[in-house]
């Protein structure tokens, strides 16, 4: 006995475990592209280097701050600080925080821009694995876990033959609802399956980020998809990817065929 979720589109591929919960509004939110991690600020109440030296040395400022960690100060924004804040924090979240604590003239959370016309999405291939003793499956995109699995440097993995093409980097990375970022997560056998855990939800994903007791850790975003629409693919291109749950909750990504 399984559940099998549809949770995403990808090139032939989408990814999304919780497509109405996706859209609901005001739920915590994972941060939609998780390569925009840093914020510029100019404090109101001390000068910048003051606040450079209490991130880099006081963690009672970092914490007061959200997580915030000292990256650089820069003249090009009047000598403004530039912190990293927590890699799957939602930014708009960041920004309020930060405002909210009065202790700042300006916030503002980096971004990206595209050409109006980009250059060409970099694609890659989705391999699936198994674990025969451990009853595992895995799906590795990053050419190297490939080769580190084919050599057996993990024992006890092998090719099931299924594969799917993906984008692993977008000519233009502004996340949409036609291709977004899939968040990955891997948990220690304590407490749960030793297995990985693939979302594109965004809400999904802050579920899994603000439960720590659960075990999950963050691992990025290896591959980019789009969300169904109402259980659906919206291209004719695009192969839906499906997550099972088995009894077990060790969890396997399916590729439509």
């Amino acid at each position: 006995m399984c559940r099998r979720a549809l949770i995403a589109v990808v090139l032939g591929v989408q990814t999304v475990a919780s497509p109405v919960v996706a859209q609901l509004p005001n739920l915590p939110r994972c941060n939609p592209n998780p390569i925009v991690d840093e914020v510029i600020l100019l404090p109101s109440n001390q000068r910048p280097a003051e606040l450079a030296t209490a991130l880099v040395s006081d963690p009672a400022t970092r914490a007061r701050y959200g997580g915030l960690e000292y990256v650089t100060s820069s003249a090009a924004f009047g000598d403004a600080v530039i912190a990293r804040f927590p890699v799957l924090d939602d930014p708009n979240v960041v920004d309020e925080r930060l405002l909210a604590t009065g202790d700042f003239t300006s916030v503002w959370v980096n971004g990206i821009g595209c050409f109006a016309v980009s250059p060409p999405d970099r694609l890659g291939t989705a391999v699936e694995y198994h674990h025969a003793g451990l009853d595992h499956y895995f799906i590795a995109v990053d050419a190297s876990e490939q080769a580190a699995l084919d050599s057996g440097l993990f024992a006890g993995w092998t090719r099931t033959g299924e594969t799917f093409g993906v984008i692993t980097a977008p000519g233009c990375p502004l996340p949409s609802t036609a291709r977004h970022p899939v968040y990955r997560f891997y948990r220690e056998p304590i407490g749960g399956p030793d297995t990985h855990f693939f979302s594109v939800g965004e809400t999904e994903c802050a579920r899994v980020r603000d439960a720590p007791e659960q075990g999950w850790r963050y691992e990025g975003t290896p591959f980019w998809a789009g969300t169904p629409t109402f259980g659906a693919c919206t291209s004719g291109q695009a192969r839906s990817i499906a997550r099972t749950t088995p009894a077990r909750a060790a969890h396997r990504t399916i590729a439509s065929a």
